[in-house]
């Protein structure tokens, strides 16, 4: 059995976002509706599309525009737009194609689920599009979509296909209006008036700024029309020239591609020539500078896609703020993340606390057969001996210090962190690894004054059930004995292994947050907590002689057992009485505590600042980009926009950035390009 394309009335059946309630949209359309006709309400095209969407202001809307634009919604054609319209049209913009379906039914005009010749000559006659530059009709792409004889109809798949073709129809008939001699080749001056004029709707400022001065770059006084349709072609396959980037460096959006690289990939994998891939490296060398590009030097050259509006806007242009915040921003932007630094921290010490106590018994343990003999003969016999000679809660001895201390340790490691690395990156977005390791030492350093007197305490109380009827041991008794000096007894100790740590934890979740991600930069938040899990591996692992060191310098010794004094004589004497196995005791243990921690730690930390998200101005977390944007942009600036509304705005708009139709004002000059839903990506 055969798909019928010819009957097909949805091309993409997913919806991207959940509808609004009936009652609510009543609520909206009721306040908006001017038209009351025996107790049921109507909007008029002026309520929908100037009140309502905001797409023209009252004094310059054209009233012929503004019609055309509300005939999308009224289903009848009658003029006016009933309550089932208005949620009909809701829900059509829940879809991902639904800017085909609104430009569709703008030209079906009768209303027949087709459109004929005359319908779409009607409405097309009405776009700026053809008022700047006529198309004619009478050619040979409208003859073999409708007939010669122009009876044929298009369904609408038919006409997406149709819609893109006459974009290329009309392109290439700008051209041949311009070359009046039929030589193949236009001037200058008459692309620029294209590109300009015609093609606006595909340049960003930077290709416009090309576009105006190629007579300075290029030697040449004449266009040919392969350049030309390249350069067209180009600009409107630059999503797909993205695609195509991020599968040559594997989602790598800082790799610099080479013009080789990236020809040899767009000809396997779209119909682009190395003909697009000259001119835009072209671009490239002389807007930037360089041969070789990145991501970002892409998305400089990329017309705004509005589907990208709705879904994915890629963000790393825009992802590093420049500007200066105030003091107060920074203040509140500090206790919000302390606050949940506390949260995320106090969960993640919780669920491996009696990890990290089996941990610190395994490692003050000594081996020295002048010791007192071996207590424990490894990790499960020490959990069950734990739990059977001190009970289930003697596994959270020491807990209450650790939530406690984990509030600002957490909030001064992360922020430290994000400080260091913010002032390392380069204006594209990109950090050295030796800077990312140099943040992770910063961040590891600064926490010190909160983790030595934590750990110390912590140690202690860790370590007083191991002597059979001792007396229970409380943290403020201890923190009184010891004293501001006694709280960070070896506090050198503690630097080097949370420097160590913190340099290559940090380093590695950046890095493996990137490679998680998904081609647009998103991170899923399982991969998040995937990421954490295996950075805190390598970084455990490898920082456990100096814990090990640090927990013999800070434990209390038992009769019997050798005393340390510094780092040094740390060193030397457990080499020298235990040799070189003994500074990885505990290591297992360690990874099995540190991983699992830091995963739920910073899974937690990072979901919270989604679910909760506050703009203070500050560079938002790699990776939480679109979800945070997706927050940030779908807040529309008309809180009516419920629902599939809240992208009406960038659909309709779409329209413009995507094909550039619009429709004159009342004063014949083209609508200004409308704010939609409020956007703080943007600088």
């Amino acid at each position: 059995m055969m798909f019928n394309l010819d009957k097909a009335s949805s091309l993409i059946h997913d919806s991207y976002t959940k509808r609004a309630s009936k009652e609510k949209l009543e609520s909206v359309f009721e306040k908006y509706a001017s038209i009351d006709e025996n107790g049921r309400k109507y909007m008029t095209p002026e309520d929908f599309v100037v009140k309502f969407l905001g797409l023209y202001r009252s004094a310059s809307a054209s009233s012929e525009a503004v019609h055309i634009l509300a005939s999308a919604v009224d289903l009848r054609k009658t003029g006016r737009i009933s309550f089932e319209d208005f949620q009909e049209f809701e829900g059509v913009l829940t879809y991902c194609d639904c800017m085909y379906k609104l430009l569709f039914r703008m030209l079906d005009t009768n209303a027949d689920g087709v459109i004929s010749y005359s319908e779409f000559k009607t409405v097309a006659s009405k776009m700026d599009l053809h008022r700047k530059m006529p198309f004619d009709f009478n050619c040979t792409l409208i003859d073999v979509y409708f007939g010669a004889n122009k009876e044929r109809t298009l369904s609408l798949a038919q006409f997406v296909k149709f819609l893109h073709d006459f974009h290329q129809e009309h392109s290439r008939q700008c051209f041949r209006n311009a070359d009046k001699g039929g030589t193949g080749y236009i001037t200058v001056t008459d692309f620029q008036n294209i590109m300009l004029n015609n093609r606006r709707h595909l340049l960003t400022p930077k290709v416009e700024s090309f576009v105006r001065d190629i007579h300075m770059h290029e030697d040449t006084r004449r266009i040919s029309f392969s350049f030309y349709r390249a350069f067209t072609t180009l600009l409107m396959n630059m999503e797909g020239l993205k695609r195509a980037y991020m599968h040559i460096t594997k989602n790598d959006r800082k790799r610099e591609v080479s013009e080789g690289e990236l020809a040899t990939s767009i000809m396997v994998a779209s119909q682009l020539s190395p003909l697009e891939s000259s001119i835009l490296f072209r671009m490239n060398e002389i807007l930037h500078g360089k041969k070789t590009m990145v991501y970002n030097d892409m998305n400089d050259l990329s017309p705004e896609h509005y589907f990208r509006v709705i879904e994915t806007r890629l963000q790393e242009i825009k992802q590093f703020v420049t500007g200066e915040r105030s003091i107060l921003m920074s203040v509140l932007e500090t206790i919000y993340r302390f606050s949940f630094g506390f949260i995320a921290g106090g969960t993640g010490a919780t669920a491996v606390f009696p990890v990290d106590l089996v941990k610190t018994r395994i490692q003050n343990q000594r081996t020295n057969p002048s010791a007192t003999g071996a207590m424990y003969k490894g990790y499960i016999d020490c959990f069950f001996k734990v739990l059977r000679n001190e009970g289930f809660f003697g596994l959270y001895r020491g807990l209450l210090p650790q939530v406690i201390g984990v509030s600002p340790e957490k909030a001064i490691k992360l922020s430290i962190n994000d400080w260091v690395r913010d002032k390392f990156y380069d204006h594209k977005g990109r950090i050295k690894y030796r800077y990312e390791l140099l943040a992770g030492g910063c961040a590891g350093f600064s926490q010190v004054i909160v983790t030595n007197p934590l750990e110390i305490i912590k140690i202690r109380l860790q370590t007083a059930g191991e002597v059979a009827g001792g007396s229970k041991v409380k943290a403020r008794k201890l923190i009184k004995d010891l004293g501001i000096t006694g709280l960070y007894k070896g506090v050198r100790a503690c630097i080097v292994r949370d420097v160590t740590f913190a340099s290559i934890y940090f380093s590695s979740y950046a890095n493996l947050k990137k490679w998680f991600a998904s081609k647009d930069g998103y991170n899923h938040p399982l991969s998040l907590l995937v990421a954490g899990t295996c950075a805190g591996v390598p970084a455990a692992a490898l920082a456990t002689p100096a814990d090990v060191v640090k927990t013999r310098i800070q434990v209390i010794p038992r009769a019997g057992q050798t005393t340390y004094n510094g780092v040094i004589d740390t060193v030397r004497k457990v080499l020298k009485e235990e040799g070189p196995r003994a500074f990885t005791k505990g290591a297992l243990a360690r990874v099995c505590r540190s991983s699992p921690q830091l995963g739920i730690t910073l899974f937690i930390y990072e979901l919270l600042q989604r679910f909760f998200y506050v703009d203070f101005g500050g560079r938002a977390s790699a990776g939480s980009a679109q979800a945070l944007s997706q927050r940030r942009r779908l807040k529309p600036s008309n809180v009516d926009h419920v629902g599939g509304y809240a992208f009406a705005v960038p659909v309709f708009q779409g329209l413009r950035s995507k094909f550039g139709i619009s429709f004159p004002h009342s004063d014949g000059s083209s609508p200004p390009s409308q704010p939609g839903p409020q956007s703080t990506d943007d600088d």
